[in-house]
């Protein structure tokens, strides 16, 4: 039909264009309060074959996205919404503690060529069904399908959220299916955040390019592929960034103006070529475009911790978590920022909280660890340490919370055997400097300490990026060759 939207994103933007609740609300604000808002659960796979749960997830992906760019629309990113997979909860009582007023839910069944989707539009407050539908297909119609979806939930919105009639046409990410399944399985993949997995979201993602070279979105997707390796200490820092920022650049190349671009250059630019005005240009251009980019957020907020503009960055913090309140990593990171800002008692409490959300989350165990040690609870900080090493299958950047947190609480002969661990470890793969330095400085090792941050300025270790707030280094600061460091640093 001649009215029907090209996508979820076209959908998206003509909600974007006309909506009463949006005018005059400043770019990226979150929405709060009683303005609209949605969930968008994961769809249910209802085929034969588990194969076909990644295609299922990228469905769901796919409107979370289309409607997170929807200035004034509240919708709740991905890790809430998947914390609710394959959990048979009343959608009503998710919607309420998702804290919105709509929850969109449905299934995928595949079958050969045959594709069939169904969905249902909730309304919270009462469970009153506001529209719901079914679409038989041929699989290679997903993105006619995606765009009658689009369609009819843009005109239960219109209905109720007063929306105009308007269209914008989106072109698909593709037009090679199968490259669009494999993309599919990349994210799928980049969203376990392990270095197995993304390992493995990196060999898909080379897949859809191999069959389309001009799939931008693969492109990001290998983007932020390298950014993570990189800010994991999974590979150098020389070979993370460089090929994130080549990546990035790709896709901008094909798509200009590709929000999923900008977080990794801005990556790049921060943990590498120590660009801070530059890093946070692309923060800002991301988020403006995106406004409901709950990672560019988190990510624009670790930045801004790193620049030691703490309220700044624990609004940001704030605003990630809003739309994203069941992510035990965001919870951990607005920890990490507490941390930095020295609010030391709520930076506990908010890694707790993550803990309780995701019990083998190595982020929030890490940052408790810190935050426990700076407020002298120091056997407690040594516990978690060790929980995150072991949770961490003891990589050297974990090894470096630990080292560290022995060392405070005065078992030299333990720090010092994570100390040679770690060095062994540098012999066969790359190992942080930024981390052995932690270790030796909470010995009482400054000389060591300072040899070892002036091999990651040398090396470009990504988590000289801290040396500003980091309060584990306060004991050098007043070094006058900290003082250099920190200028070679561009702060």
């Amino acid at each position: 039909p001649a009215d029907r939207f090209a996508s979820a994103g076209a959908m998206a933007a003509a909600l974007r264009e006309g909506e009463p609740w949006a005018r005059g609300a400043a770019v990226g604000e979150v929405p709060r309060g009683s303005e609209p808002s949605i969930a968008v659960l994961p769809f249910a796979n209802l085929s034969p074959s588990p194969e076909n749960e990644v295609f299922a997830d990228g469905m769901t992906d796919e409107l979370i996205n289309a409607l997170a760019k929807v200035q004034g629309l509240h919708v709740v990113s991905r890790t809430s919404c998947f914390a609710f997979k394959g959990r048979p909860e009343d959608a009503r009582e998710i919607g309420r503690r998702l804290q919105v007023r709509t929850v969109l839910e449905g299934s995928v069944r595949r079958a050969g060529s045959r594709l069939r989707v169904s969905t249902q539009l909730i309304n919270v407050a009462d469970g009153f069904l506001l529209w719901s539908e079914s679409f038989d297909r041929e699989a290679e119609d997903i993105f006619a399908i995606q765009d009658e979806i689009a369609r009819a939930i843009g005109g239960a919105l219109r209905l109720r959220l007063l929306v105009p009639e308007g269209e914008v046409k989106v072109r698909p990410p593709t037009e090679d299916l199968e490259a669009y399944g494999l993309y599919l399985k990349g994210r799928h993949f980049w969203n376990r955040r392990t270095e197995q997995d993304l390992r493995a979201g990196m060999r898909y993602f080379e897949q859809a390019l191999e069959r389309d070279p001009g799939f931008a979105l693969a492109h990001a997707g290998l983007a932020d592929t390298w950014a993570l390796l990189g800010f994991y200490s999974a590979v150098p820092p020389e070979e993370a960034f460089p090929n994130s920022k080549r990546a990035a650049h790709e896709a901008l190349a094909r798509q200009p103006g590709l929000v999923e671009a900008y977080p990794a250059l801005a990556y790049s630019a921060m943990y590498y070529d120590w660009d801070w005005p530059g890093a946070e240009r692309a923060f800002r251009r991301a988020i403006e475009l995106h406004p409901g980019y709950a990672n560019a957020r988190q990510w624009y907020a670790h930045f801004l911790s790193l620049m030691g503009r703490a309220e700044e960055s624990i609004v940001e913090f704030e605003r990630a978590l809003a739309l994203d309140p069941l992510s035990a990593l965001k919870h951990a990171a607005l920890g990490s920022g507490c941390y930095f800002a020295r609010r030391y008692e709520r930076g506990v409490a908010e890694c707790r909280r993550g803990i309780e959300l995701e019990p083998s989350n190595v982020v929030a165990h890490a940052w408790l660890a810190m935050g426990l040690e700076a407020i002298g609870r120091t056997d407690e900080a040594v516990l978690r340490a060790e929980e995150t090493a072991s949770l961490a299958n003891r990589g050297v950047s974990s090894l470096g919370f630990l080292g560290h947190a022995y060392a405070v609480a005065g078992r030299v002969d333990d720090a010092r055997g994570v100390l040679a661990e770690m060095l062994r470890i540098a012999e066969t793969r790359y190992a942080s400097p930024y981390d052995i330095a932690l270790t030796h400085l909470g010995l009482g090792e400054q000389e060591e300490a300072m040899g070892w941050l002036e091999r990651g300025y040398e090396g470009r270790d990504h988590q000289m990026a801290f040396l500003k707030v980091d309060p584990r280094l306060d004991g050098l600061r007043e070094r006058r060759d900290f003082g250099r460091l920190m200028e070679r640093m561009r702060y």
